[in-house]
C-alpha cells in the first residue's frame, strides 16, 4: 500500500511538472520572435568519466543577435557532437527581450523548446505505471 501512494505522490509531482514546463514554454513561444542569429563562435567542450577513463566532446554555438540597433549574445545550453554549426552560419532562432533588458535565446528545433515538458510528461507515465502494479498487488 505504500508503494501505490509513493508512486502515485511521484506521478502528481511529475504532472506539476509537466504542467510548468508546457506553460513556460508555451509562453516563451507566445512572446518571443523568430529572428536570425550569426554564430559568432564555437565552443569546445570536453567532459571526462573517470571511472570508464572516456572523454566526450560536445560543441556549443555562441549566437548573436542584432535586435533593436543593439546586439545579444548567448551560448547555446544544447551541445552536440559532430556540431550542428559552424562560426559564420546564420540560423533563425527564437529570441525574447524581458522589459528589465534581460534576454533568451533559444534555438528553433523541437527539442529546444519541447524537451522539458515530454521529460515529465514520460516520468508521470512510468510513476502511474508503477503505481498501478503496486495498487494491483493489494489484496
Amino acid at each position: 500500500m505504500v508503494g501505490f501512494y509513493i508512486f502515485l505522490g511521484l506521478a502528481l509531482v511529475g504532472m506539476a511538472g509537466f504542467f510548468y514546463t508546457y506553460f513556460q514554454s508555451k509562453t516563451f513561444k507566445e512572446s518571443a520572435k523568430k529572428v536570425k542569429a550569426s554564430v559568432i563562435k564555437v565552443e569546445r567542450q570536453v567532459s571526462y568519466d573517470r571511472e570508464n577513463n572516456t572523454e566526450t566532446v560536445s560543441y556549443y554555438p555562441v549566437f548573436r543577435v542584432r535586435y533593436n540597433n543593439k546586439n545579444y549574445q548567448q551560448r547555446s545550453n544544447v551541445g552536440q557532437n559532430p556540431p550542428r554549426y559552424k562560426q559564420g552560419d546564420q540560423p533563425v532562432v527564437w529570441f525574447h527581450l524581458e522589459p528589465t533588458g534581460d534576454y533568451r535565446i533559444k534555438e528553433t528545433g523541437w527539442f529546444s523548446l519541447n524537451f522539458g515538458w515530454v521529460l515529465c510528461l514520460a516520468a508521470t507515465a512510468i510513476m502511474l505505471l508503477f503505481a498501478y502494479y503496486f495498487y494491483a498487488q493489494l489484496p
